[in-house]
């Protein structure tokens, strides 16, 4: 408790330089480091109620260093599990947390601990608008046109109301069930119907921004993306991981480009394995041909040959033109919708994974088909060990 208070009080400096030493730790003395803070923090949980403000006082001071430690773990080449940082929450502390500050510290929260406080918060959000609804009636067999007309009528305040969704000559009445076959239906959709506004990688499935593209479309994507969060639903318009890393204020990296873009990714990072004596053999330069045009990546970029000595530079403001520079307009419309179709800022608690769980939700697997695939030719009772 005491060298968390320490660390907790360190000039920038010394927290610099102890950061810099933490991120060369090796990984089990890294993770003894981890368990330690994190096990007193179990302990302090237990005995919260026996003296609360001092308590919450450690608590703080020892999240903060955590936090600390898993944001050097995110740079580590070797890095630990995510979930050695979480403390084990009982239930019965949650309203507590609602009131503190320690969402300032996701890293000590597992997913489904984080989900739990967001959509209590999202729930608290609506107490000064009991009663009130946002109403969304569409016709089934025009859902998408009726949508974008509804959402480009609505007003600030009504996205902070719980959603009810209505089908027109439909009696049902939404307990739920009615607003997520919403977002299924109208999530597909929009990624079949999309390709004007949307560019689908033919190797990875996923969908991102079209560079050429400004409509108010993105702003109304956004929107939708930000309702089906802030109203517990799945909207899976198969975003990649990287949407959610820079939604949260997070820098792309060649690995975010691979997922979208496996076979230009492959080609990137052939550049980067390609024997040094070689580079000058694949007459690169710094631009980038999109569509007709073709852009540089630095200042007098068609004049300068990528090198040895330059091709991670050429790398990095590849991967940066496509996921920032190229769709800089498209993203800042669909994250400001986002932010206007969920007003609750807790979404930010998130790792950009888990911001892409809770929204997108997870793929299902018929074991039973998977079964009659995988195990047509194999007798039951026959010793699969044998026969793989």
């Amino acid at each position: 408790v005491a060298l968390a208070a320490a660390i907790s009080s360190l000039q920038p400096s010394s927290l610099q330089l102890l950061e810099s030493l933490w991120l060369v730790t090796p990984a089990e003395f890294f993770e003894r480091a981890v368990v330690g803070f994190r096990d007193v923090c179990n302990h302090i949980v237990l005995k919260i109620d026996e003296d609360p403000i001092q308590n919450w006082k450690k608590l703080n001071n020892i999240f903060s260093v955590l936090q600390k430690l898993s944001n050097v773990n995110s740079r580590r080449e070797n890095m630990i599990p995510r979930n050695t940082f979480y403390i084990k929450i009982m239930s019965n502390d949650l309203l507590k947390i609602l009131k503190n500050p320690l969402m300032e510290y996701p890293c000590v929260f597992d997913t489904e601990t984080k989900d739990e406080i967001f959509q209590k918060r999202c729930a608290i959000s609506w107490w000064p608008y009991k009663g009130n609804v946002h109403n969304v009636q569409v016709k089934r067999d025009a859902i998408l046109r009726d949508t974008l007309q509804v959402l480009r009528s609505k007003s600030a305040v009504e996205y902070k109301l719980p959603l009810q969704v209505s089908f027109e000559n439909e009696p049902a009445i939404d307990q739920g069930g009615v607003k997520k076959e919403f977002f299924s239906v109208i999530s597909r959709q929009l990624v079949e119907k999309g390709q004007t506004f949307f560019v689908v990688d033919d190797t990875s499935g996923l969908v991102w921004f079209k560079p050429e593209n400004c409509s108010d479309m993105y702003h109304l994507v956004g929107i939708l993306c930000g309702m089906a969060l802030y109203n517990h639903c799945v909207a899976d318009l198969h975003f990649p991981s990287v949407l959610f890393k820079k939604l949260l204020a997070m820098e792309p990296t060649l690995d975010d480009f691979l997922e979208l873009h496996p076979t230009l990714g492959r080609t990137l990072q052939d550049v980067l394995d390609e024997e040094e004596d070689n580079i000058e053999n694949l007459y690169l330069d710094f631009t980038v041909q999109v569509g007709v045009q073709q852009h540089e990546l630095i200042a007098n970029g068609r004049d300068i040959p990528v090198t040895k000595y330059n091709r991670q530079e050429y790398v990095d403001k590849y991967v940066d033109f496509f996921l920032n520079k190229s769709v800089k307009k498209q993203f800042e419309d669909f994250k400001r919708g986002f932010l206007f179709g969920c007003p609750c800022e807790m979404w930010t608690v998130f790792f950009p994974d888990e911001l892409k769980t809770v929204l997108s939700g997870t793929e299902v697997f018929d074991w039973t088909v998977l079964e009659k695939v995988c195990f047509n030719n194999i007798n039951r009772g026959e010793n699969l060990i044998s026969t793989l």
